[in-house]
């Protein structure tokens, strides 16, 4: 395996464009530091020989439904979307570092409204739902999908193993769900 040059790092940026995400995450820094250790963890996970760059944008529904709507055709708003700068096959590792700069990878979008009334939904606190999200989208970025059981099954343990270290329980392990409302957010 060729080693990333330690002059290069991997850049992840994180735009807050709706400040309704500052109700449950008043310090905004940390809200982005929150993100961008979520997106090194996945990173981490996947042990790339190559530094990458991709962007984090937590947004509200309104955005979210015309990006659903102009992207996917759906008029609807939904939790996360990706948007890759090209085609990746994660059954095909990763060249060899042949750059000097990072690997754009492309932008995961979250939508607030969506995000919080789904953990409301499934008595998840919202920090958990969230950093789930941020996995989930990332691993879009590297050409995960959730296409086929197999598939989804893959992406699922992943999340789990990426999230677990984070202290968040599996998002699809039922019996982990919090049955109280006081434990929200």
């Amino acid at each position: 395996m060729t080693a990333i040059p330690s002059h290069i790092k991997n850049i992840i940026s994180v735009e807050i464009v709706s400040d309704v995400w500052l109700k449950h995450f008043p310090e905004a820094e940390a809200l982005k530091k929150l993100t961008g250790r979520v997106a090194e963890a996945v990173i981490g996970e996947l042990e790339l020989r190559e530094a990458v760059e991709l962007g984090v944008r937590l947004t509200d529904d309104d955005e979210m439904r015309i990006l659903n709507n102009s992207f996917r055709g759906k008029d609807e708003s939904t939790n996360v979307l990706s948007f890759t700068m090209g085609e990746r096959d994660v059954n095909k590792p990763t060249r060899g570092y042949k750059k000097d700069f990072p690997e754009l990878l492309g932008d995961v979008v979250i939508a607030y409204g969506t995000c919080f009334s789904e953990a409301e939904r499934e008595y998840k606190p919202l920090s958990n739902h969230l950093q789930h999200l941020i996995v989930h989208g990332v691993l879009h970025l590297f050409g995960y999908d959730h296409g086929s059981k197999e598939k989804a099954k893959e992406m699922e343990r992943l999340e789990a193993d990426i999230l677990a270290p984070l202290g968040v329980p599996n998002p699809y392990d039922d019996s982990m769900i919090v049955r109280t409302k006081k434990d929200l957010c």
